[in-house]
């Protein structure tokens, strides 16, 4: 889930993908993931998660403007279908108020043909946001090349955030650019309430990691929503 921490309720969830191996149990996927790109298979995977998104929301009662965010590799980019299949998935979530949302990683080669296909699906109201903004070398460059519309601050610059000077410098930076860009911006891989204490102070209340809510299945997530989360916000 994607929570704001002024209210504690869930604006948002990223789907992610487990693999349940009958021999080796439960697969983490930064195992399972290189493989499926080296094995060219991870277009078919990405595509079976916005159709497995699509039937898990189809019955869920979420608030207007509720996002389900999807991780998409550079090689989805380069499929011919790319616009048909996301204008499927904006339409399909779009009659239950839910807006799709890709996540890109600065790390990944983005080609001027990809940014163009990446720009087009955002005139057609995709959401983009960059995910471990501020781990790659091309930072600043992807703001200036295309436009989205979220920035994911990295948890490498929040573990130590609490103690670490220069990591709260950088994350300031981080959020006064979202800022002055007019961007949303969010805290991935929020623990502790001393690092929540840090973002929130900043200006930063859209939080993202354990602190609020663990990766959950589907059926867990939709008890979550209607226990209405049972989260204390932190006060201003």
């Amino acid at each position: 889930p994607v929570i704001c921490a002024e209210d504690g309720k869930a604006k948002g969830v990223e789907a992610l993908v487990r693999w349940q191996h009958p021999q080796m149990g439960l697969v983490r996927p930064d195992l399972f993931i290189p493989i499926a790109e080296e094995s060219k298979l991870i277009v078919p995977l990405t595509n079976y998660i916005f159709e497995k998104a699509l039937k898990d929301f189809a019955n869920m009662k979420v608030e207007s403007g509720f996002r389900v965010a999807f991780n998409v590799a550079p090689e989805h980019f380069t499929q011919d279908d790319i616009e048909s299949k996301f204008i499927h998935l904006r339409d399909s979530l779009d009659r239950i108020g839910v807006k799709p949302l890709i996540e890109i990683t600065e790390r990944q080669l983005l080609t001027p043909d990809i940014c163009q296909r990446i720009e087009s699906l955002r005139q057609l109201g995709i959401l983009v946001a960059i995910d471990d903004f501020g781990t790659g070398y091309s930072s600043l460059a992807y703001l200036r090349n295309f436009e989205v519309n979220t920035l994911k601050i990295d948890r490498s610059f929040l573990i130590d955030i609490a103690t670490n000077t220069a990591d709260q410098a950088i994350v300031s930076s981080i959020i006064e650019l979202a800022r002055n860009l007019k961007l949303n911006v969010v805290a991935e891989g929020i623990e502790t309430v001393e690092q929540l204490e840090q973002v929130f102070s900043r200006g930063c209340y859209i939080i993202q990691g354990y602190y609020f809510a663990k990766p959950m299945c589907v059926d867990d997530f939709e008890r979550y929503l209607e226990t209405d989360n049972k989260i204390v916000s932190i006060d201003h």
